[in-house]
């Protein structure tokens, strides 16, 4: 693949990332606006949490698990690889099938379990929700097969453009049911929205002839049991990243509210890790496995480094403009129907706190599907654990003297930060590399000038604060886009300035295709 097509479809994976990222705020702006910080919206919250959860780790582990051998299989086998996805889609249908089913019939348990500060009537709501949305689970995951073939045949749109078109149809439920049904109107989008997810793969996954005639064709001896072992080690270090927001979903169950702010904090804060997931997840990790073939691996090495280097670029002057303008961003966004000015600012608190975990989620993500690439889980795994128990520790502690919503993202947020150095060390022992001098410098200049630009963010804000120009949605709008524009654009002069050749860093990053030499 040449470098100009390669810039093209990163372009295009990140703008059909931002879309739906776009389309999820709309979704949680109206379901702010309707319902407010309430026991309805934590319900919600609570009885979605399970099913997109447990979809998130099904489809991601086997979506990991599947492609590195699906990619190696196709390249010497085409016949064998179709083999391979027809008989591993149909356990994947098989188990999910069976997961639905027990979600369903045991939803009161499970609600029980994950929520028990909630009332009876809250606790009946996220029921009946959930059981609605369970049955997404068996859809999302077959949709996640079709999504990996695609991936792994250089379909990246159409295998990206999947969530967006399910936030979509959530979208559309919400503004054409939700007058008639409430809270049930978003329950039934989720469902409908994982319909339309896996019809939309099979605008070019095709069955009929993804899947030979001969399906006694032999897989190779013991191929099988090797993808299942890598998606149960994978899907388990997967479950224990998500005990960390089961364990603030729990804790934050006791305070009325306290979860759906939590939810929207968290929403809001990671949307640029979304567009950075999306790229690794459909573009970056494919890609990582055909040079994690190469010899001695110094094409990998190198563009690891990169895309590291690429990423911090991003998120540290993002980070830190977000943490200054969290509470302008949420009284943007949330500052309308049954939002109160205290939960407002509760939701602002959230979004300054979750925003610092920004940089260690990313290099997180990357360094997982490096660890699923290169056999690393084990390590990796005594990495996420500690993170687990340092989020544990800091929540207990902080929950005792500060409001819940302050101690539960900032915990979140230091555990995350404490094991990033651990991540690199990580990289530098597994890869046999050093980032060396010239990376800590790099990081140096971009922490600078990220600064530089955060003070522009802050003298903006401050302006507009000072001179009352903050009354109206639209004053708060224009203060936002302004205060925005002048962190960015300083940010990048100066980067330009101090020569800083991040920038062009995805110019650099080569397929190990027969294009590139």
């Amino acid at each position: 693949m040449g470098s100009r097509k390669l810039k093209n479809s990163i372009i295009l994976i990140a703008i059909v990332a931002v879309a739906g990222k776009l389309i999820t705020y709309l979704v949680e702006l109206l379901i702010a606006i309707n319902f407010g910080a309430s026991n309805t919206t934590d319900a919600f919250v609570m009885a979605r949490a399970l099913p997109l959860r447990i979809g998130n780790i099904v489809s991601w582990g086997l979506y990991a698990a599947f492609v590195p051998f699906y990619v190696r299989l196709l390249k010497e086998d085409k016949a064998r690889a179709g083999v391979l996805s027809f008989y591993f889609s149909k356990n994947v249908f098989l188990y999910s099938l069976a997961l639905s089913l027990l979600i369903a019939f045991g939803a009161e348990f499970i609600i029980r379990a994950l929520a028990p500060g909630f009332n009876q009537e809250t606790l009946g709501l996220a029921v009946n929700l959930l059981r609605i949305m369970s049955w997404s689970i068996l859809l999302g995951n077959l949709a996640a097969i079709a999504q990996s073939v695609n991936s792994s045949r250089k379909h990246e749109f159409i295998a990206s453009s999947s969530q967006p078109l399910n936030n979509m149809i959530i979208l559309f439920s919400i503004l054409v049911a939700m007058r008639f049904l409430g809270i049930y109107a978003v329950a039934v989008g989720f469902f409908l929205g994982a319909l339309c997810k896996l019809l939309s793969q099979f605008l070019s996954f095709n069955p009929s002839k993804e899947f030979p005639s001969n399906l006694r064709e032999k897989l190779p001896k013991g191929l099988m049991r090797k993808i299942w072992k890598s998606f149960f080690a994978i899907a388990g270090i997967l479950l224990i990243n998500e005990c960390i927001m089961m364990a603030i979903r729990i804790f934050a169950s006791h305070y009325e509210g306290a979860v759906s702010i939590l939810n929207y904090g968290f929403v809001i804060a990671q949307a640029p890790l979304l567009i950075i997931e999306t790229l690794i997840f459909y573009y970056f990790f494919p890609l990582f496995v055909e040079q994690s073939d190469m010899p001695d691996r110094i094409e990998l090495r190198s563009n690891i480094q990169k895309f590291i280097r690429a990423i911090l670029f991003v998120l540290i002057p993002l980070s830190l403009m977000m943490f200054l303008l969290s509470g302008l961003i949420s009284r943007v966004l949330f500052l309308h129907g049954k939002f109160t000015w205290e939960t407002v600012d509760k939701t602002a608190h959230a979004v300054a706190l979750f925003s610092l975990s920004l940089i260690g989620l990313a290099i997180d993500a990357l360094v997982f599907k490096v660890a699923i690439i290169l056999g690393g889980i084990r390590k990796y795994s005594l990495i996420v654990i500690l993170k687990l128990l340092l989020n544990l520790t800091l929540s207990v502690l902080f929950i005792k003297i500060l409001d819940p919503i302050i101690a539960l993202s900032l915990a979140y947020s230091l555990s995350s930060i404490l094991t990033t150095c651990l991540l690199f060390r990580y990289l530098e022992q597994f890869l046999k590399f050093k980032f060396g001098v010239p990376f800590l410098k790099n990081i140096f200049k971009i922490s600078g000038i990220s600064l530089v630009s955060a003070g522009g963010v802050f003298i903006v804000r401050q302006i507009f604060v000072s001179n009352h120009l903050l009354a109206g949605f639209s004053s708060r709008l224009a203060a936002l886009f302004i205060a925005v524009l002048v962190g960015s654009g300083l940010y990048l002069y100066l980067a330009y300035l101090m020569k800083l050749g991040e920038l062009g860093l995805i110019n650099k990053l080569k397929a190990s295709e027969k294009g590139d030499k």
